[in-house]
């Protein structure tokens, strides 16, 4: 197998061309030492799409989602229905200011310097996450 397909195996979510979790792990310590804007999404009522559509129709909101937050950024998926998206710069706001009163899915915005640890940034937008989630 040649290099890129591995890597590509390796580091990329099949069904949503998404880096994976992989991915994210590897580049870690790099985050750390960066000064960087990123949220964390996660859809919202899939559990109930699923069970009343079907996976199929699922799976499709899975790809939806992806597709619209690559427009903002580098997209990672962590599993299931849960991304993080590292803003391209200038891009948190916009994001934010369009994703206002949606109810597809819930999001925590973190803006971390390069003295704050990622998985510690992570874990404040994963809270907000869940702040938003709570107020649905």
């Amino acid at each position: 197998m040649k290099y890129k397909k591995l890597y590509k195996l390796a580091f990329f979510d099949k069904m949503t061309d998404c880096y994976n979790r992989n991915w994210l792990e590897e580049n870690r310590k790099k985050f750390d030492k960066q000064e960087m804007e990123f949220a964390i999404i996660d859809l919202n009522g899939l559990k109930e799409t699923n069970d009343k559509w079907g996976h199929e129709f699922g799976d499709k909101r899975i790809k939806n989602l992806a597709n619209f937050l690559k427009l903002y950024g580098t997209v990672i998926r962590l599993g299931g229905d849960e991304f993080v998206v590292i803003f391209d710069k200038g891009r948190e706001l916009q994001f934010d200011w369009q994703c206002k009163g949606n109810k597809e899915f819930s999001y925590g915005i973190c803006i971390k310097d390069e003295k704050v640890a990622f998985s510690d940034a992570l874990k404040c937008a994963d809270e907000r996450m869940y702040e938003m989630k709570k107020g649905e």
